[in-house]
């Protein structure tokens, strides 16, 4: 591995999320500035800079060609790009007087409806799950989680969502309810459905939980197993 930090505004800043486009181009998420290279990773130009304190924007996601979406706090929930990253838009503002609200994940999904979730922190108000039927400019509350790190789809392009200690859920959207697929106190924060319907759940490993590591059903739905051989810890001590 080598470093390719040239024009980013520190060389040792932190950088929380990264995405490519359909023309190839790379986007990195930092504290307050998402930035762009069109030359893979060799050189980076900042695209779009938060204003005030934003948080890092810790989830980026390209999809329906040209449209890049990327996930921050308060006022720069959602900004958007239909452009390549030319021009951004904020679509999201999710700021409040009293708490904190940040996106948390960001997926493209079937009959290009695009979903989002968030997590609130500072308050016990839940975080909220939304959707977007015009491609990312406006955006609908279709749920509500205590706190949701993840989201993901089924192989029939059902919305799947991972909870922090409730383990995975999915979207029933005829009469707008979760329902519990794997309820033994994990959190998923990576959902990966491969075409045959396996999916795969990279569990998030706490100190009152463990339950961390690879987790996989043969299905999506019926039973869980954990995968965690060769990290030479168990689910319980997997971080």
């Amino acid at each position: 591995w080598i470093q390719k930090n040239n024009g980013l505004t520190y060389s040792n800043q932190s950088i929380s999320s990264l995405s490519c486009d359909s023309e190839g181009n790379i986007y990195a998420g930092g504290a307050a500035d998402i930035y762009k290279s069109i030359n893979s990773g060799d050189n980076w130009n900042s695209v779009f800079h938060a204003t005030i304190h934003a948080g890092d924007f810790a989830t980026i996601r390209c999809g329906y060609d040209s449209i890049v979406l990327a996930g921050g706090i308060g006022v720069y929930g959602i900004v958007r790009s239909g452009d390549y990253g030319q021009t951004w838009n904020s679509v999201l503002d999710i700021s409040h007087l009293n708490y904190q609200e940040s996106v948390t994940d960001i997926q493209f999904g079937p009959n290009e409806v695009i979903y989002a979730c968030t997590r609130v922190t500072l308050s016990n108000d839940q975080g909220r799950i939304f959707a977007s039927s015009d491609q990312g400019h406006t955006w609908q509350v279709i749920g509500f989680s205590i706190y949701p790190m993840a989201l993901g789809f089924d192989v029939q392009g059902r919305l799947l969502m991972g909870e922090f200690g409730f383990g995975l859920k999915r979207y029933d959207s005829l009469n707008g309810q979760w329902i519990p697929l794997l309820a033994n106190g994990c959190s998923p924060q990576e959902i990966l459905t491969l075409a045959d319907n396996k999916t795969y759940l990279g569990c998030s490993s706490w100190p009152s939980s463990g339950l961390g590591g690879v987790m996989y059903s043969p299905d999506g739905e019926g039973s869980f197993e954990y995968l965690n051989s060769g990290f030479n810890v168990s689910p319980l001590d997997a971080k």
